[in-house]
């Protein structure tokens, strides 16, 4: 075990997982955490890498939906809290005490409201209440991301403690420059792809991740500036944020190439939807 990993494995760090269910934005696609990729759903692949991680010693997930919380509870070695959704001001008669008396709320409103608003925040009390498990680091997971590997989260963790000025860490990854012009004639938008020695000399543009690492400053003499973020580079394959079925279909297609090429059992392919897709369409077009 290197200095760094003896380091790094000193602390308590959660991979905290929220997913909301019924309760989801995206009110046209609920449950999207449970849509399955090549055989598992959603869910249970980041559970895999966050469960392969060599620093994160406890695993959270935080949910309103009674379908994911049997889900995620029959995978094991996963804490599963069950939270109501905000709707009121009334909270436990001791939330003064321990982790939440020396922080200051960071919104408008009262810290009692600030526990039951925010997921994780809540997570924390229940563990620090009922285990006396006091999180002093927190990898925030995206319930919508398969492509996150145990390697990413590692690679986050490690470059947060190889600087000591963070006070986060985020995954990038590089989308391929284009220019994109209207022609006034038509009214059409017309794509100007750079070609390879255009592209080198091009600005690379970055989307982030649905996942991050976030530090409580507890590993520094002086607290980080707030919002001081580091970041690692990742492929945008690892960074697909699932929302909707086009971003499933490119979870499966991912997922199945990962697999194909690791020598393991693809239980997916595009020609075995088509076919389940015509047949579904056959046997409606005879009712």
């Amino acid at each position: 075990m290197t200095e760094l990993e003896a380091e790094i494995k000193s602390y308590h760090i959660i991979g905290s997982l929220r997913v909301r269910g019924s309760g989801s934005v995206y009110s046209e696609h609920q449950d999207r955490c449970l849509w399955d990729i090549c055989g598992k759903p959603c869910v249970e692949w980041v559970l895999d890498a966050a469960k392969g991680s060599k620093y994160i010693d406890k695993i959270v997930v935080i949910t309103e939906s009674t379908g994911i919380k049997k889900v995620v509870e029959d995978l094991g070695g996963v804490t599963v809290i069950e939270r109501q959704l905000y709707t009121s001001f009334k909270t436990p008669r001791d939330f003064t005490q321990g982790l939440f008396k020396r922080n200051k709320s960071r919104s408008f409103l009262s810290e009692e409201a600030l526990i039951y608003r925010d997921a994780t925040i809540y997570a924390q009390y229940v563990l620090e209440r009922t285990e006396g498990y006091v999180t002093e680091l927190r990898f925030n997971l995206g319930g919508n991301t398969p492509m996150i590997t145990s390697e990413i989260i590692d690679r986050m963790i490690e470059t947060f403690f190889q600087d000591k000025g963070l006070s986060s860490v985020n995954a990038f990854y590089p989308i391929l420059p284009y220019i994109n012009m209207i022609n006034s004639k038509t009214n059409r938008p017309v794509a100007l792809a750079l070609d390879p020695a255009e592209r080198q000399m091009a600005i690379p543009m970055y989307l982030s991740a649905g996942y991050n690492f976030v530090g409580l400053a507890s590993k520094v003499n002086f607290p980080p500036m707030e919002g001081q973020q580091g970041y690692i580079v990742i492929t945008e394959e690892e960074g697909l944020d699932m929302h909707d079925e086009k971003g499933l279909f490119l979870a499966r297609c991912y997922m199945a190439r990962r697999l194909y090429t690791e020598g393991k059992e693809v239980k997916w392919s595009i020609a075995q939807e088509s076919h389940e897709e015509k047949k579904k369409e056959v046997k409606e077009s005879n009712k």
